[in-house]
C-alpha cells in the first residue's frame, strides 16, 4: 500500500484490484478519511509472506 492507494504485487493482484475497483476514487477517499480519523493504519498491516 502507498497511503490510501493499494499497489498490486503481482499480475493477479493487478487484475483483482481492477475488477473489484479497490482504487476507485470513492474507495481511495474512504481510506484517506479513515486514515485521518485514525481508524485505518496501513503501516501496521502485516502482509502475508513478509
Amino acid at each position: 500500500m502507498d497511503g490510501a492507494l493499494i499497489i498490486p504485487r503481482t499480475a493477479i493482484g493487478e487484475v483483482t484490484i481492477a475488477i473489484l475497483q479497490f482504487n476507485s476514487w470513492a474507495r481511495i477517499q474512504e481510506r484517506e478519511n479513515l486514515i485521518i480519523a485514525g481508524r485505518y493504519t496501513p503501516d501496521e498491516i502485516v502482509e502475508e509472506g513478509d
